[in-house]
């Protein structure tokens, strides 16, 4: 059988079965062609499959899709004939993708060549937060710092290395933020919102209402409350004083 006839039949097969959705097509769309050449690093097939993409307005043709299969990949060649080459800025995909890779070099190339830290509201920060938070520092450094909006959800998710960093770097802490945060087994959040944010509960009756299941939390809390009634206490004593002296 030569290649056109077996090819004639496999167009029939995907023709015939097409709209049936217990088969599967056989040929490969364009899409995942441009996919599967890009992983491979083929560049010169890359570049003819997109061509013929661009040139019939394929509705699918996604050059930053292609982009994040050469990085995921470590397909160099056709990194470089995209970013380079092409002049195609990365976007949030391909550095998400470099970012949950682990991939310092990827990484580097990307901003190197225009990605932006912030794209997609920082969706970035996200990403590096949830899988590789020692891609935080690299991403502030290029601009990327608004970790208030996501700190709660890292807390309640109990990603304590990442909440830490974001407390450490500009998270603005709430009330809800030391609610979650009394609700973790892990208590180093609560810790650090404690001690090094000054941050107390606003009275006894809140940190009863603590589930029972978090003991430590509530030693802590209540540790807190007395601490901050103690310091009210000397400071009024002192004013007293002084204002009793200077009379």
């Amino acid at each position: 059988m030569t290649q056109k006839l077996a090819q004639e039949l496999i167009d029939e097969f995907d023709s015939f079965f097409g709209d049936d959705p217990s088969f599967q097509r056989i040929t490969p769309t364009s899409c995942e062609q441009l996919r599967e050449m890009a992983a491979n690093n083929d560049v010169a097939k890359f570049k003819k499959m997109q061509s013929q993409m661009i040139a019939s307005k394929d509705p699918e043709y996604d050059i930053q899709e292609a982009l994040e299969w050469a990085v995921n990949s470590d397909a160099f060649a056709v990194v470089q004939e995209i970013v380079e080459a092409q002049g195609v800025v990365p976007g949030a995909g391909p550095c998400g993708i470099a970012i949950e890779n682990g991939s310092d070099f990827y990484v580097d190339y990307l901003f190197k060549h225009g990605a932006d830290a912030k794209a997609e509201d920082e969706s970035l920060v996200y990403r590096a937060a949830l899988t590789n938070p020692c891609y935080l520092p690299v991403l502030a450094k290029h601009g990327a710092k608004n970790y208030t909006p996501i700190l709660n959800d890292f807390i309640e998710d109990e990603h304590t290395e990442a909440a830490i960093y974001m407390l450490e770097n500009g998270a603005v802490p709430s009330m809800e933020t030391l609610i979650r945060a009394s609700h973790c087994e892990d208590t180093t959040i609560l810790k650090h919102l404690l001690s090094d944010k000054g941050m107390v509960p606003p009275s006894q009756e809140w940190i009863d209402g603590v589930d029972d299941r978090f003991q430590e939390s509530k030693q802590l809390l209540n540790k807190a409350l007395l601490q901050q009634k103690l310091n009210k206490t000397l400071n009024c004593k002192t004013k007293t004083k002084t204002q009793g002296m200077k009379i």
